[in-house]
């Protein structure tokens, strides 16, 4: 069983930018069906008015796996918004049976350097299991007016510039090349 992470209270972390995340695998506890009927577990994320679904995992029992492929992303604009997964059982079209859920704000996964977290799942009160998710968090950029001016080439091209590249129209120009003790270290 894997070690999971309890989620303490953090200072949030005001940023916006685009959050990844990555849906690794499960391990479930919890079944409200038979004993030996199997688990076609899917993952619903919500936060807001974004929602994703994972594929479901045909027979993906108690420990299910979902690739490389098990992956989103959203632009966060309220890091103290809450991201609710919830883990449901497969069993037809319109039948979804809840194995579990849980809820964290959106700033414990937003952080710079990303997150990697088993996060415990919860049915009726009850311990169903846990979850993994790593994320990435690419912060968005303050825009910044530029301290310094561009030159603009053309027909009033800078004079210090057209002298530092003038060797490359004159190779006399170019230094001597140093050899033995003298010469650089790379």
């Amino acid at each position: 069983m894997p070690v999971m992470t309890h989620i303490v209270d953090e200072k949030a972390v005001h940023l916006n930018g685009v959050l990844k995340m990555h849906l690794h695998e499960a391990f479930l506890i919890w079944h409200e069906g038979p004993l030996l009927e199997s688990i076609n577990p899917f993952v619903k994320v919500s936060i807001g008015d974004f929602e994703w679904k994972s594929t479901k995992k045909e027979h993906g029992g108690q420990a299910p796996t979902w690739g490389e492929f098990a992956r989103f992303e959203f632009e966060v604009l309220d890091p103290s918004a809450m991201i609710r997964i919830e883990v449901r059982d497969h069993e037809g079209l319109l039948v979804n049976e809840p194995i579990g859920h849980c809820e964290v704000p959106v700033h414990f996964f937003a952080r710079p350097g990303g997150r990697f977290e088993w996060l415990r799942l919860n049915f009726r009160g009850m311990n169903a299991g846990q979850i993994n998710f790593s994320s990435e968090f690419r912060p968005k950029e303050e825009e910044k007016e530029n301290e310094f001016s561009m030159p603009v080439y053309g027909a009033g091209m800078n004079n210090a510039l057209t002298e530092s590249l003038s060797y490359l129209e004159d190779p006399d120009m170019l230094p001597p090349p140093v050899y033995g003790e003298d010469a650089p270290a790379y």
